[in-house]
């Protein structure tokens, strides 16, 4: 009974609610893998990190082959600043879960915070191959490329993004400066105006981790339990934003600004593309 009430909270996303009805299921079953398992996801949601690590080593010590406790652990390490943590916790989840997008994704975002390229490119190539209508997933694994000196195969991932979502912010800024990392600066300079209008259009650039929607959508917590332990985007909006696309580097706008005033120079002597050619690249 606690424990359908507390599913029925979670479901709600009233998770202060939730972790209350939990927490006395816990007391009468206190080795119940699934409900120690959606109290460590509803404390995670509350943002109570220390008691979701508890909760998820008690969890790992009842059911050590549970998948989902070793990604929600892990996401709890993560968002609490121990990568290395939370690398064991998802590398664990990804050999249990075999083909889970939400779990190679998350891993390869903390191997992005950890600024180990060449491994998130791996497990990004991985997770599109499980889901390639993720635009972020495209544009992340394009940043991957970009910092391990693959330019070409960057663009193609950073068109890979624009196709699937015209809008993302950041993709023909990064589209950009992979031409320019070619000498491709007529190119990079209009695919930068193309940034620069659609910041114009939409608003300023991501300018927090509460802004991540923008991005890419949070889901909702499904009916069942899988697609609750699966919304887990939510959890990590900080590390993709702050640590991973890194949106707000200091010296974006500056280079956007530029390549928006050189722009008009260069076309008009008849040595680049036009702008709306970029859109279609």
């Amino acid at each position: 009974m606690l424990a359908r009430q507390g599913q029925a909270a979670l479901d709600k996303n009233e998770f202060a609610l939730a972790i209350q009805d939990f927490e006395r299921a816990r007391h009468f079953a206190p080795q119940n893998a699934q409900i120690l398992r959606q109290l460590l996801l509803s404390y995670l949601q509350e943002g109570r990190l220390d008691e979701a690590v508890e909760i998820g080593q008690q969890a790992l010590a009842v059911s050590p082959g549970d998948a989902e406790s070793h990604h929600l652990l892990g996401l709890a390490y993560f968002k609490r600043g121990q990568l290395a943590e939370a690398q064991t916790e998802l590398t664990e989840s990804a050999k249990l879960a075999g083909n889970s997008f939400e779990t190679h994704f998350d891993l390869a975002l903390v191997l992005l915070a950890q600024q180990d390229y060449a491994s998130a490119a791996s497990q990004l190539e991985t997770a599109i191959r499980v889901k390639p209508s993720s635009a972020l997933a495209h544009l992340l694994l394009g940043r991957s490329y970009q910092n391990t000196n693959r330019s070409l195969q960057a663009i193609e991932e950073f068109r890979s993004a624009l196709r699937i979502d015209p809008r993302i912010p950041l993709a023909h800024y990064h589209l950009g400066f992979a031409y320019s990392s070619l000498g491709q600066n007529r190119q990079a300079l209009a695919e930068y105006m193309v940034e620069v209008l659609s910041q114009r259009e939409v608003g300023p650039v991501i300018a927090n981790a509460d802004e991540l929607d923008t991005v890419a959508p949070i889901r909702r917590p499904g009916s069942g339990e899988a697609g609750r332990c699966r919304d887990h985007a939510a959890l990590t909006r900080e590390h993709r934003v702050e640590r991973i696309v890194e949106a707000r580097d200091r010296g974006a706008e500056a280079r956007l600004e530029e390549g928006a005033h050189r722009l008009p120079t260069v076309l008009g002597r008849g040595e680049g593309p036009r702008a709306e050619a970029a859109r279609g690249t």
